[in-house]
Protein backbone atom coordinates (compact mmCIF):
# COMPACT_ATOMS: atom_id res chain seq x y z
CA UNK A 1 0.00 0.00 0.00
CA UNK A 2 2.89 2.24 0.75
CA UNK A 3 4.39 1.74 -2.57
CA UNK A 4 1.66 1.81 -4.50
CA UNK A 5 -0.52 5.17 -2.55
CA UNK A 6 2.35 7.02 -1.39
CA UNK A 7 5.83 6.42 -4.24
CA UNK A 8 3.94 5.87 -7.23
CA UNK A 9 0.57 7.45 -6.40
CA UNK A 10 1.83 11.19 -5.08
CA UNK A 11 5.24 10.69 -7.83
CA UNK A 12 2.17 10.70 -10.15
CA UNK A 13 0.04 13.21 -8.65
CA UNK A 14 3.40 15.54 -8.42
CA UNK A 15 3.42 15.10 -12.41
CA UNK A 16 0.36 16.01 -12.43
CA UNK A 17 0.96 18.99 -10.56
CA UNK A 18 3.53 20.46 -12.74
CA UNK A 19 1.75 19.61 -15.63
CA UNK A 20 -1.38 21.00 -14.96
CA UNK A 21 -1.18 23.21 -12.14
CA UNK A 22 -2.79 22.14 -9.02
CA UNK A 23 -6.62 23.31 -9.63
CA UNK A 24 -7.02 20.59 -12.63
CA UNK A 25 -4.39 18.47 -10.58
CA UNK A 26 -6.64 18.20 -7.03
CA UNK A 27 -10.00 17.67 -9.70
CA UNK A 28 -8.32 14.48 -11.74
CA UNK A 29 -7.76 13.61 -7.95
CA UNK A 30 -11.71 13.28 -7.14
CA UNK A 31 -11.63 10.18 -9.10
CA UNK A 32 -9.95 8.36 -6.48
CA UNK A 33 -12.95 8.35 -4.20
CA UNK A 34 -15.45 6.97 -6.66
CA UNK A 35 -13.39 4.26 -7.84
CA UNK A 36 -12.37 3.42 -4.14
CA UNK A 37 -16.42 2.82 -4.01
CA UNK A 38 -15.90 0.45 -6.73
CA UNK A 39 -13.07 -1.18 -5.40
CA UNK A 40 -14.71 -1.46 -1.82
CA UNK A 41 -17.64 -3.27 -3.20
CA UNK A 42 -16.00 -5.39 -5.49
CA UNK A 43 -13.19 -6.40 -3.19
CA UNK A 44 -14.21 -6.10 0.22
CA UNK A 45 -18.12 -6.32 -0.04
CA UNK A 46 -18.52 -2.47 1.23
CA UNK A 47 -22.11 -1.31 0.37
CA UNK A 48 -23.00 2.45 0.59
CA UNK A 49 -26.70 3.34 0.67
CA UNK A 50 -28.28 5.76 -2.96
CA UNK A 51 -28.10 8.88 0.52
CA UNK A 52 -24.57 7.72 0.47
CA UNK A 53 -24.15 7.37 -3.25
CA UNK A 54 -25.90 10.95 -3.37
CA UNK A 55 -24.04 12.61 -1.02
CA UNK A 56 -20.13 11.58 -2.52
CA UNK A 57 -21.58 12.86 -6.02
CA UNK A 58 -22.66 15.91 -4.02
CA UNK A 59 -19.16 16.48 -2.44
CA UNK A 60 -16.90 15.87 -5.10
CA UNK A 61 -19.33 17.91 -7.66
CA UNK A 62 -18.44 21.05 -5.17
CA UNK A 63 -14.78 20.43 -4.76
CA UNK A 64 -14.69 20.50 -8.96
CA UNK A 65 -16.75 23.67 -8.94
CA UNK A 66 -14.31 25.31 -6.42
CA UNK A 67 -11.18 23.89 -7.99
CA UNK A 68 -11.83 25.16 -11.56
CA UNK A 69 -13.42 28.54 -10.19
CA UNK A 70 -10.10 30.30 -11.03
CA UNK A 71 -8.44 29.54 -14.46
CA UNK A 72 -5.09 29.14 -14.68
CA UNK A 73 -2.82 29.55 -17.43
CA UNK A 74 -3.44 27.15 -20.50
CA UNK A 75 -0.77 24.74 -20.61
CA UNK A 76 0.94 23.12 -23.91
CA UNK A 77 -1.08 20.08 -25.48
CA UNK A 78 1.91 17.67 -24.38
CA UNK A 79 1.52 18.93 -20.71
CA UNK A 80 -1.83 18.87 -20.67
CA UNK A 81 -1.97 14.82 -22.00
CA UNK A 82 1.03 13.79 -19.11
CA UNK A 83 -0.90 15.51 -16.31
CA UNK A 84 -4.37 14.01 -17.35
CA UNK A 85 -2.74 10.53 -17.20
CA UNK A 86 -0.41 11.53 -14.20
CA UNK A 87 -3.65 12.00 -12.48
CA UNK A 88 -5.78 9.44 -13.42
CA UNK A 89 -2.51 6.92 -12.62
CA UNK A 90 -2.41 9.01 -9.12
CA UNK A 91 -6.34 8.55 -8.48
CA UNK A 92 -6.02 4.58 -9.54
CA UNK A 93 -2.92 4.29 -7.47
CA UNK A 94 -5.00 6.03 -4.14
CA UNK A 95 -7.65 3.93 -4.39
CA UNK A 96 -5.68 0.15 -5.01
CA UNK A 97 -3.82 1.54 -1.67
CA UNK A 98 -7.06 2.26 0.00
CA UNK A 99 -8.55 -1.09 -0.87
CA UNK A 100 -5.05 -3.15 0.44
CA UNK A 101 -5.49 -0.55 4.07
CA UNK A 102 -8.78 -1.41 4.16
CA UNK A 103 -8.13 -5.65 3.87
CA UNK A 104 -5.18 -5.04 6.22
CA UNK A 105 -7.32 -2.82 9.03
CA UNK A 106 -10.39 -5.86 8.59
CA UNK A 107 -7.45 -8.44 9.52
CA UNK A 108 -7.13 -6.37 12.76
CA UNK A 109 -4.17 -3.97 12.59
CA UNK A 110 -4.06 -1.08 14.26
CA UNK A 111 -4.59 1.62 12.44
CA UNK A 112 -1.15 3.43 14.28
CA UNK A 113 0.70 0.92 12.64
CA UNK A 114 -0.34 0.63 8.93
CA UNK A 115 1.12 4.06 8.50
CA UNK A 116 4.11 3.30 10.06
CA UNK A 117 4.74 0.35 7.46
CA UNK A 118 3.24 2.20 4.38
CA UNK A 119 5.89 5.76 4.76
CA UNK A 120 8.68 2.92 5.78
CA UNK A 121 8.27 1.20 2.69
CA UNK A 122 7.54 4.35 0.48
CA UNK A 123 10.85 5.85 1.50
CA UNK A 124 12.35 2.94 0.90
CA UNK A 125 11.01 2.84 -2.79
CA UNK A 126 12.09 6.75 -2.83
CA UNK A 127 15.12 6.66 -1.68
CA UNK A 128 16.41 3.56 -3.87
CA UNK A 129 14.99 5.48 -7.02
CA UNK A 130 17.26 8.44 -6.01
CA UNK A 131 20.27 6.48 -6.12
CA UNK A 132 19.65 4.46 -8.54
CA UNK A 133 18.78 7.54 -11.23
CA UNK A 134 21.60 10.07 -9.54
CA UNK A 135 18.80 11.86 -8.17
CA UNK A 136 19.41 12.28 -4.63
CA UNK A 137 21.27 15.38 -4.59
CA UNK A 138 19.18 17.22 -7.11
CA UNK A 139 15.99 16.01 -4.73
CA UNK A 140 17.46 16.62 -1.30
CA UNK A 141 19.55 19.44 -1.81
CA UNK A 142 17.06 22.53 -1.04
CA UNK A 143 16.53 20.73 2.08
CA UNK A 144 19.89 22.22 3.11
CA UNK A 145 17.86 25.65 3.11
CA UNK A 146 16.69 26.15 6.78
CA UNK A 147 13.19 27.94 5.82
CA UNK A 148 12.58 24.82 3.16
CA UNK A 149 13.57 22.47 5.19
CA UNK A 150 11.41 23.66 8.22
CA UNK A 151 8.20 23.76 6.37
CA UNK A 152 8.88 20.51 4.67
CA UNK A 153 9.07 19.16 8.08
CA UNK A 154 6.02 21.04 9.38
CA UNK A 155 4.28 19.48 6.10
CA UNK A 156 5.34 16.39 6.68
CA UNK A 157 3.98 16.34 10.26
CA UNK A 158 0.45 17.40 9.51
CA UNK A 159 -0.18 16.16 6.37
CA UNK A 160 1.67 12.83 5.96
CA UNK A 161 2.07 11.44 9.72
CA UNK A 162 -0.64 13.00 11.23
CA UNK A 163 -2.58 13.25 7.78
CA UNK A 164 -1.97 9.31 7.30
CA UNK A 165 -3.23 8.42 10.78
CA UNK A 166 -6.24 10.16 10.54
CA UNK A 167 -6.78 8.89 6.80
CA UNK A 168 -6.52 4.99 8.26
CA UNK A 169 -8.52 5.64 11.33
CA UNK A 170 -11.67 6.94 8.88
CA UNK A 171 -10.66 3.86 6.62
CA UNK A 172 -10.99 1.72 9.83
CA UNK A 173 -14.88 2.89 10.59
CA UNK A 174 -15.91 3.82 7.08
CA UNK A 175 -16.25 2.84 4.00
CA UNK A 176 -13.02 3.35 1.92
CA UNK A 177 -15.37 5.84 -0.62
CA UNK A 178 -17.22 7.73 2.02
CA UNK A 179 -13.33 7.95 3.38
CA UNK A 180 -11.54 9.16 0.34
CA UNK A 181 -14.43 11.60 -0.36
CA UNK A 182 -14.02 13.29 3.03
CA UNK A 183 -10.36 13.33 2.63
CA UNK A 184 -11.16 14.99 -0.52
CA UNK A 185 -12.33 17.74 1.15
CA UNK A 186 -9.17 19.44 1.51
CA UNK A 187 -9.40 22.34 -1.09
CA UNK A 188 -12.02 23.66 0.56
CA UNK A 189 -10.46 24.24 4.05
CA UNK A 190 -7.62 25.64 1.91
CA UNK A 191 -10.58 28.21 0.24
CA UNK A 192 -11.67 29.08 3.96
CA UNK A 193 -7.44 29.52 4.94
CA UNK A 194 -6.86 31.16 1.95
CA UNK A 195 -9.60 34.14 3.31
CA UNK A 196 -8.33 34.04 6.88
CA UNK A 197 -4.49 34.15 6.16
CA UNK A 198 -4.07 35.19 2.71
CA UNK A 199 -6.87 37.62 2.28
CA UNK A 200 -7.87 36.61 -0.70
CA UNK A 201 -11.42 36.93 -2.81
CA UNK A 202 -13.28 34.30 -3.02
CA UNK A 203 -16.37 34.70 -5.53
CA UNK A 204 -20.20 34.11 -4.55
CA UNK A 205 -20.16 30.62 -6.67
CA UNK A 206 -17.24 29.08 -4.68
CA UNK A 207 -18.90 29.83 -1.32
CA UNK A 208 -22.07 28.39 -2.55
CA UNK A 209 -20.10 25.65 -3.64
CA UNK A 210 -18.31 24.87 -0.54
CA UNK A 211 -21.50 24.83 1.58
Amino acid sequence: SGIVGLAIGDACYFAALMSIGPRRALVMGLLAAPLSAVLGLVLLGETISLPGWLGMALTLAGIAIVQLETTEGGPERVLVVRGVLGGLASAVAQAIASALNKSVLKAGVSELHVPQVRLAAASVVILAVALCFGKFGAWFGPLREKRVAGMAFAATCLGTALGLVLMTVSQKHASIGVSNTLTSTAPLWALALSVGVKRERVTARAWAATV
